[in-house]
């Protein structure tokens, strides 16, 4: 179908970064760059008679050039595919600026969108087949490549990169943004090969009705996710969540998060909100990058936590406006806290916000239809407390503390049944590390280690008994592991485990952006 001839006013230049290659194949090549910019190719017909111009970057590997990976160009525009270059890759952040540079040089219109494939990483920024680039060098190769130009669109076609921090980013290089707070999926299964955005999807639209301003390409791209057009046929989304952000608001809702911040930061002054506001944040919808819960075992695993802890902003509002009206769940007992907010201050500041965000996020999609926590696809760094608590995490990662952990008092029967496996590995690992030669030990930790031993064998021997006979063995256990956790030996672990974690903690504060507006700096301060 030729698309009818148009008013040339309102002329568009789309430049397309396809920095990625996936091992999985898609229907022309490894999906991301190969099956992207084989896709693209069938927009030629559609581009006779638009006057949009679509400029093309896709990164190929060369094992005949230095460093392994090549750049090939292409225009797609007046009927045509054309190559328009073929240079070694020099990184993903300096071949994005000078990409830019060569379009914003050699293609004059009244508006630009910039598309980028790459896998995201929220606040931690992107990586390619050719390395990886910070928010801040992301921002400075947009902003050096248009040459203090604005773009009318940036779109990320990469997961996690609608997170506050990437916002903030990207509002001094971009008008529009948009972007996926999960992750974006693939799947070389599907009947209609899954891989993020269906990018041919909006560009059509976009060369049938070149005349669309920034807005409306920004909310057709939203639109087409919301159609199904980045969907496969069997239940799978390329983007479960897809948002499109007017960043011409987001000084109005910084400020507003800021002030959000630090009203709950007076709400937990109160000593039952203390309690209840973290749990508050743990119950938020998370998009995780890792997927990796628990214990950390590592300095090197705790730090993949933290950059994982992303979670929706709205959600966390929603959460505590229940804590508010009925209350949450505080421990493993299910004992409900209420969240007191006798003046109305705090819901009042969640309000203010979910106003802002709507105002700066027109337009959302969701693949996920039934949401009790009102998820609207824009994330923060939110790490539970027991990762800000560094004191807590450091105990955790020793065996005797792991061990504590696993007998807690506190947890119902089932969970402390389900964890006697995990009790028997830990004691194994305690075993081996200082069963036969104790001759490195002080004579407290020598005893403590025995009563422990003890302790355990009698929850060995009663893990068939009565649940009364069974917990009674357990709280021995824990009394005793406890005990173990005060030696010097075990000190030592734990001083020197914090150390790591501090360091640790203090870098992702460094690194997740939204950590220095204030409001939101002080409550992540206040959890800890």
């Amino acid at each position: 179908m030729i698309p009818p001839k148009t008013s040339q006013t309102a002329t568009w230049t789309v430049a397309i970064d396809l920095a990625v290659n996936l091992k999985n194949r898609g229907e022309f090549g490894r999906m991301g760059g190969e099956d992207k910019m084989a896709k693209l190719r069938y927009l030629k017909e559609a581009s006779k008679h638009s006057p949009v111009k679509i400029v093309v970057q896709q990164i190929v590997d060369d094992r005949h050039t230095p460093g392994g990976h090549r750049l090939k160009r292409f225009e797609i525009s007046n009927g045509e595919v054309k190559p328009i270059g073929d240079q070694p890759s020099k990184n993903i952040t300096s071949d994005l600026k000078d990409f830019l540079s060569y379009v914003s040089n050699n293609y004059k219109s009244d508006h630009l969108a910039v598309t980028i494939n790459a896998h995201g990483l929220g606040d931690n920024g992107l990586s390619g087949d050719n390395g990886h680039s910070s928010l801040a060098q992301l921002q400075k190769a947009i902003h050096d490549g248009l040459g203090n130009r604005k773009a009318d669109v940036v779109n990320l076609d990469s997961c996690l990169m609608a997170q506050v921090g990437v916002l903030k980013a990207m509002e001094p290089v971009a008008q529009h943004l948009i972007a996926s707070s999960d992750v974006e999926d693939t799947d070389h299964k599907d009947t209609n090969l899954v891989d993020g955005q269906n990018l041919n999807a909006w560009l059509l639209q976009l060369l049938y009705k070149p005349d669309m301003s920034a807005g409306d390409l920004s909310k057709a791209i939203i639109q087409e996710a919301e159609n199904g057009s980045n969907d496969g046929v069997n239940l799978t989304s390329g983007t479960r969540t897809l948002a499109h952000f007017d960043l011409t608001k987001f000084d109005q809702f910084e400020h507003s998060l800021s002030k959000f911040g630090d009203t709950v930061v007076d709400a937990m002054k109160d000593p039952g909100n203390r309690e209840a506001i973290p749990v508050a944040m743990e119950l938020s919808p998370g998009f995780m990058i890792f997927g990796i819960t628990g214990t950390p075992v590592s300095a090197e695993a705790y730090s993949n936590q933290l950059i994982g802890q992303k979670r929706d902003l709205n959600g966390f509002g929603r959460a505590l406006e229940i804590g508010v009206s009925d209350g949450l769940p505080i421990n493993f007992s299910g004992n409900i806290q209420m969240i007191s907010d006798p003046d109305g201050k705090l819901v009042s500041a969640v309000q203010d916000l979910r106003q802002r965000q709507n105002e700066l996020e027109p337009e959302f999609h969701t693949s996920i239809k039934s949401d009790i926590w009102r998820t609207q696809g824009l994330s923060i760094f939110m790490p539970p407390e027991h990762l800000l608590n560094t004191q807590k995490t450091a105990t955790d990662m020793t065996h005797a503390g792991n061990l504590a952990d696993l007998s807690n008092p506190e947890a119902s029967m089932f969970v402390r049944r389900a964890n006697l496996a995990n009790m028997q590995k830990t004691m194994a690992q305690i075993e081996s590390e200082h069963g036969k030669n104790r001759s490195h030990l002080d004579l407290q930790s020598l005893r403590a280690f025995n009563n422990v031993e003890q302790a355990w064998q009698n929850v060995a021997s009663n893990k068939t008994a009565p649940n009364q006979v069974l917990a009674a063995a357990e709280d021995a256990l824990h009394d005793s592991a406890q005990d173990l956790l005060k030696t010097p030996y075990f000190q030592k672990q734990i001083e020197s485990n914090k150390h790591q974690l501090d360091a640790r903690l203090s870098d992702a504060f460094n690194v997740q952006t939204e950590t220095k507006i204030p409001g939101w700096g002080h409550l992540l301060h206040a959890v800890q």
